[in-house]
């Protein structure tokens, strides 16, 4: 997943930084072979993650 808007015209979703979802990585844990490491990243120039907003990641 990536939304990384360029061009004059685009921005972040609804014009909210903290929507913009950039990027997200999936690797095997170093500590536990077993296990998993997810990790989602947003805008770096949002403070934080929207309060209302529902961040939804599915795994299959």
């Amino acid at each position: 997943m990536s939304n990384h808007f360029t061009g004059l015209n685009l921005g972040p979703p609804l014009g909210d930084q903290r929507l913009d979802l950039c990027d997200l990585y999936a690797f095997q844990s170093p500590k536990d072979p077993s296990r998993t490491v997810i990790i989602l990243n947003a805008n770096p120039t949002a403070d934080a993650l929207h309060p209302d907003a529902i961040y939804r990641v599915n795994i299959d």
